[in-house]
């Protein structure tokens, strides 16, 4: 599941989204909780405008232990423009 991961990070830095996009959703339901994967796919959809499946990917992070910092804040930043 790891080496799934990585390959679909090494397809994101290539520039090759929509690949790796395919990648971490595989790795994301055969593991629910994969942290790694959850956050750059909240990322992308983020940055794609996406927001309300990056919601919805960053609240699912939010209740993982240990947390990623970087998936609050981001939430925290949604949740601000969003005014919720």
């Amino acid at each position: 599941l790891e080496t799934r991961f990585l390959r679909g990070f090494h397809l994101e830095l290539t520039g090759e989204y929509e690949a790796a996009r395919r990648v971490y959703e595989e790795v994301i339901t055969e593991n629910p909780h994969h942290g790694q994967a959850l956050f750059r796919l909240a990322f992308w959809h983020q940055t794609w405008g996406d927001e309300d499946e990056a919601i919805d990917l960053y609240e699912r992070i939010r209740d993982l232990r240990p947390t990623y910092v970087n998936a609050l804040l981001n939430l925290g930043a949604l949740y601000e423009d969003a005014q919720i």
